[in-house]
């Protein structure tokens, strides 16, 4: 369901998207040792009045992800879900693609620095 969604925004954006205009997004190159186990337990925080714990399972074949955040303090348990479909620089072109849009820039960062197998955060800009 996540891959057509975002099938679908592409697609809402190369429709609307006005004659030379661009769409700029942007993504993160995922790491694969951060889901080298399908599901994951960190600690983010423990003081006296407080634990925080962030929780993580993953699915790679569907390449999600879901993500508790939680914790328990005096005033009792604070949940702060977070899920996604992640996708590598070539799937967000290829997505762009299948909507009618070409990729014309991809940078490293806002700065517009080069984009490269180091580059974590990538800029790119697509047109129709």
């Amino acid at each position: 369901m996540h891959a057509e969604r975002q099938q679908d925004c592409f697609r809402n954006v190369a429709r609307v998207l006005a004659p030379g205009g661009e769409f700029v997004i942007e993504a993160f190159v995922p790491d694969p040792a951060d889901f080298d186990r399908d599901e994951q337990v960190h600690m983010r925080s423990v003081t006296e009045d407080s634990a925080t714990i962030r929780l993580h399972q993953y699915d790679r074949a569907a390449q999600t992800f879901v993500r508790q955040t939680i914790t328990f303090d005096r005033d009792g348990v604070h949940l702060a879900p977070f899920a996604m479909r992640y996708c590598w620089p070539e799937q967000i072109d290829e997505l762009a693609g299948r909507a009618g849009l070409r990729l014309v820039a991809r940078y490293a960062d806002w700065h517009r620095r080069p984009f490269d197998d180091g580059s974590r955060s990538p800029i790119s800009v697509y047109r129709r």
